[in-house]
């Protein structure tokens, strides 16, 4: 078992490998309008230190169903300090992406990976 002084030097590292600043915004209040269709109502957004990587081929296998044809990346993130799920919208290289899934961190995993892809 990790002590506490090995869990904050090896979160220090990862950390510190991070090295791109992205926006990400969250729809906080999805309504239905009076047709019944959902309708965004308010937005949130914070900053998050990622790295941007490109998916593997097995990634990309995984989620095809979800990626077709748009261009896909990947994020890295800490778990402990940033809240990105599913859905959320990040802007990188002045475009607009979608969160489509997030890997959970598994015990002493430090960060989590998050597939996205462009919104066209």
């Amino acid at each position: 078992m990790l002590s506490s002084k090995e869990i904050a030097s090896m979160s220090a590292v990862v950390a510190s490998s991070l090295d791109v600043t992205l926006t990400v915004s969250r729809d906080t209040s999805k309504v239905l309008d009076t047709y019944g269709h959902t309708t965004s109502g308010g937005t949130t957004s914070f900053t998050a230190q990622v790295n941007v990587y490109r998916p593997t081929a097995p990634q990309l296998a995984t989620y095809a169903g979800v990626i077709g044809t748009k261009e896909a990346l990947m994020l890295r993130f800490m778990s402990a300090t940033s809240d990105i799920k599913e859905g959320d919208t990040v802007t990188y290289r002045s475009e607009n992406w979608e969160v489509q899934s997030v890997k959970a961190a598994d015990s002493y995993t430090f960060a989590s990976d998050a597939l996205m892809t462009i919104i066209s």
